[in-house]
């Protein structure tokens, strides 16, 4: 756990040395100094974590200064709480962590193990929320959770900054021994691996359907993964299948995962995926040493593209899906040969991808929105039958017409009496405040039929 301790007292800005067993008086290694850090620091939870980071985590500011906690009746070395109020719905916002003995560490048969974590952890659904309870040696156990929401990337984080917390056995009792800064250079860094525990992750672009595999935040060397490399890195693994009977128009698209801190890491390299075809993408880049996954975003974009981001923790980003607009609604145009015909809206929506003319699949450009609609037109008039084609229909979007974009049946011929149904893809600007159809748009009589 030496390793651990060291990586993660970062977040502090000094590096420590905790050993595993171990009381505050062992002596340093030859040549080494190892200077004594106030007490203070060292026996109590609340100065060891920064509130900020807390505030961070729950997404809201603190209510009051974080205090005192007592997990488990008096045998707590150090603990603390975190208040984040409560929001509109009374759904209460709070952390807490806490080091207790290593007799506390029982009772998890059956519990999901996390790995990477101390020498043994595990997550517990406790009576007000997630637990992650981790084994430190023979010397401690730690238990830490958030809530309301579940959020295990954030208690995993709690757990990681208590790892360091140096704790001595002695007389039968456990004691807190007083921290030291190690100035040595030759202390050795364990491999460690944090992994996306909130995969797969699903998402749609341009007719593509991607998946996030697997993510890692580890500082393992890539020359040797049993050894340590200076520096961390994220890594994301995603596959994209192309299912949708069109090519995919991707042109130089971009991978972005963003973290919580600021930090982003970029990948070059979605290009066009054909009919059928499936393409695996590793997206990878160095990372801080205090970065986690908790609020990391990964985006996808093109130039003149709307981006596509979803969250790769937390709720799951719904994509691929329509936002409905009005159905029902009908009018009786008359063509441009005085002949009328009736059309009725059987389906509207509002998409982010769409066909175009060629075979091809986009995402939409940049400031518009794709609507799709299916129109039933019945031959009311024409005796000798009517032809229902793209040029007959428009989009109103505040006022403004717009021609069909794609035409999926192409012409139809309808015999008097009869109907069959047509759709059509228009890009219109997003956001309109108001959507109409016109139909029979290059006849005698157009009529127009509200979509919203």
């Amino acid at each position: 756990m030496k390793r651990m301790a060291v990586i993660f007292l970062l977040v502090l800005s000094f590096s420590l040395l905790a050993a595993c067993g171990g009381g505050g008086d062992e002596e340093a290694a030859e040549g080494d100094t190892a200077v004594p850090l106030p007490v203070s620091n060292a026996s109590d939870i609340c100065a060891l974590i920064p509130a900020d980071r807390i505030a961070q985590i729950l997404g809201r500011d603190l209510v009051g200064s974080p205090a005192a906690f007592d997990y488990y009746e008096g045998t707590t070395v150090s603990g603390c709480q975190w208040d984040g109020g409560k929001d509109g719905n009374g759904n209460a916002y709070f952390a807490y962590a806490a080091v207790l003995g290593p007799d506390a560490f029982t009772g998890f048969d059956g519990a999901e193990a996390i790995a990477g974590l101390g020498d043994e952890a595990y997550a517990v659904n406790g009576p007000d929320a997630e637990q992650i309870w981790v084994r430190v040696g023979n010397d401690k156990a730690v238990v830490a959770a958030i809530g309301d929401a579940p959020n295990r990337e954030g208690a995993i984080e709690l757990a990681r900054y208590m790892l360091a917390f140096p704790v001595a056995s002695g007389g039968g009792e456990t004691a807190v021994a007083a921290p030291t800064i190690e100035t040595t250079t030759d202390t050795a860094v364990a491999p460690t691996d944090i992994p996306l525990t909130t995969v797969p992750r699903k998402f749609s672009y341009a007719g593509v359907d991607f998946t996030v595999l697997d993510g890692r935040l580890t500082n393992r060397s890539l020359l040797d993964p049993n050894t340590a490399a200076d520096q961390f890195r994220a890594e994301l693994n995603i596959e994209g299948q192309n299912l949708s009977g069109f090519k995919a128009d991707i042109s130089n698209g971009t991978f972005r995962i963003t973290f919580a801190d600021g930090t982003a890491v970029e990948q070059l390299g979605v290009d066009p995926l054909e009919i059928n075809e499936t393409r695996a993408y590793a997206v990878s880049g160095d990372v801080l040493p205090t970065t986690t996954w908790e609020g990391a975003t990964l985006t996808l974009s093109e130039a003149d593209t709307e981006p596509l981001t979803i969250n790769l923790t937390d709720e799951e980003t719904i994509t691929g899906q329509p936002m409905p607009l009005t159905t029902g609604g009908e009018a009786t145009g008359l063509n441009k040969y005085d002949e009328s015909i009736q059309y009725q809206v059987m389906d509207a929506s509002i998409w982010l991808d769409g066909p175009q003319p060629g075979g091809f699949y986009i995402h939409v450009p940049l400031g518009q929105e794709f609507v799709m609609v299916t129109v039933q037109a019945t031959n009311t008039g024409g005796q000798n039958g009517v032809s229902i084609y793209s040029e007959q229909f428009q989009i109103l979007a505040d006022g403004a017409p717009y021609a069909v974009s794609y035409d999926v049946n192409g012409a139809q011929a309808v015999t008097l009496n009869t109907s069959t149904e047509v759709s059509f893809y228009f890009l219109i600007p997003a956001n309109a405040a108001s959507i109409q159809l016109t139909v029979a748009a290059d006849g005698k009589q157009p009529q127009q039929i509200t979509l919203q």
